[in-house]
């Protein structure tokens, strides 16, 4: 964990203006995640992988340049595929950003359908409209949308979409406060399952 010194003042909780970038990659390249966080008063970051926390050690360095906050994995392997987070948060609040990363293996046919383009994650307003996109490369025969790992469900106000056999979308016609969390489209075919995760930050006046 990081910890930013800023300048003090009233507390304002961070907000992420620019998000951590989901893709594939390929088995051995290097990596580097970058997060562009901005607040007036002190906080702190954490990474983590797959819900737990990264430690900065020589295979996963933790990274600062000016208001980017980076994690460089000098060498990445197919454990190290999955979901990233960046967390930042202080006593006024606490933002996050996810993304997907799937590591490709040369002669290795990976499950599922694959993704081509990943949901990226957001920051937004209350009251925005919000059109989260996923395309597969191969056919997907079914494709379900998660919210803080429960389905959503139609309740919820959130609209799917399917475009054709590999392009699907997630719609979230007016934005509230408890539409922030962390999503999963999971696209499944008879090979098996491919998941590309990303959340949403929501920010109301209080915040700017």
């Amino acid at each position: 964990m990081e910890e930013k010194p800023k300048e003090t003042g009233p507390s304002k909780p961070p907000r992420i203006v620019d998000h951590l970038t989901s893709g594939s990659v390929s088995d051995g390249s290097p990596v580097t995640l970058k997060c562009t966080i901005k607040c007036q008063t002190k906080f702190d970051i954490m990474w983590l992988h797959n819900d737990k926390e990264i430690k900065s050690s020589p295979d996963f360095l933790y990274k600062t340049e000016g208001d980017n906050y980076l994690l460089e994995i000098p060498e990445i392997f197919p454990e190290d595929s999955g979901i990233y987070t960046c967390e930042a948060f202080n006593d006024a609040g606490e933002a996050f950003s996810s993304c997907t990363l799937d590591v490709n293996v040369p002669n290795e046919e990976p499950k599922g359908p694959g993704i081509t383009v990943f949901p990226q994650s957001i920051t937004t307003h209350e009251g925005s409209k919000i059109t989260f996109n996923l395309e597969t490369i191969r056919s997907a025969k079914t494709v379900e949308w998660v919210k803080d790992s429960k389905p959503l469900e139609e309740s919820s106000g959130c609209q799917t979409s399917k475009a054709s056999d590999n392009k699907f979308s997630l719609t979230i016609p007016s934005i509230r406060l408890a539409d922030v969390g962390q999503y999963t489209a999971r696209a499944t075919d008879e090979t098996g399952t491919s998941s590309a995760t990303f959340s949403l930050n929501v920010m109301t006046e209080a915040d700017l």
